[in-house]
């Protein structure tokens, strides 16, 4: 039996604009095959970086910021040892001096495969005490009419001096499947001086396929 089908899109908006493309409609017909694909692909890995291997990580500094994110092997005074086995290596966005104003550095990933289910963005972050400064995460998305468009979806830095982070400290996230093209992490490191650094670090970074946040 032939059976048609009608879908009613209903936008209800006061200011601006609402897109929809495209709109996909698969009938399963009692097949639960599709959900086993949607299942399997969610924990699909499309990017993952432990600094491990630096190579292999395709990660791109920015030119006009003020610093680089440098390596870091082993333990500091700051940070004891990276977050995949502790004797590894992470990444470390570093000042001794800013001459009194704050700084940025901001390094970011190649482009990313498309995923229609959605990103799930796992990290672990450390900011060793108050006044460090932020560690900022801005996806960076790319649409069919060439418009780049960039939008902070993460922020966090020490408030209090009881807020000081002891270990490493692990966000995720989940975005809609918008056209990612990358993600920017920056490092906003507070004003320095030549007696007190500045540092933020940052370790395995991974991106995967997730339908929907509770699946991330």
């Amino acid at each position: 039996m032939d059976y048609l089908l009608h879908f009613l899109f209903v936008a209800i908006i006061s200011t601006g604009t609402i897109g929809v493309d495209p709109v996909n409609f698969i009938l399963n017909g009692g097949d639960n095959s599709v959900d086993r694909d949607r299942d399997h692909h969610k924990h699909k890995v499309l990017y993952e970086c432990n600094f491990e291997k630096m190579g292999d990580c395709g990660l791109k500094q920015l030119k006009n910021d003020s610093f680089d994110w440098i390596l870091q092997d082993g333990f500091t005074n700051e940070v004891e040892g990276d977050h995949t086995t502790g004797l590894g290596s992470y990444f470390r966005a570093h000042v001794t001096s800013t001459n009194g104003r704050k700084s940025n550095g901001v390094f970011y990933t190649p482009p990313l495969p498309d995923s229609l289910e959605g990103y799930c963005i796992s990290f672990w972050y450390y900011i060793p005490t108050k006044d460090q400064g932020r560690i900022q995460v801005i996806p960076r998305f790319k649409w069919h009419d060439g418009q780049i468009t960039e939008d902070v979806f993460f922020s966090a830095k020490v408030r209090h001096h009881h807020q000081v982070a002891r270990s490493w400290q692990h966000a995720k996230y989940w975005l809609w499947p918008n056209n990612l093209q990358t993600i920017k992490f920056k490092a906003v490191l507070g004003r320095a001086s030549s007696q007190k650094e500045r540092i933020i670090a940052l370790d395995d970074i991974v991106v995967k396929a997730a339908y929907g946040y509770r699946k991330c």
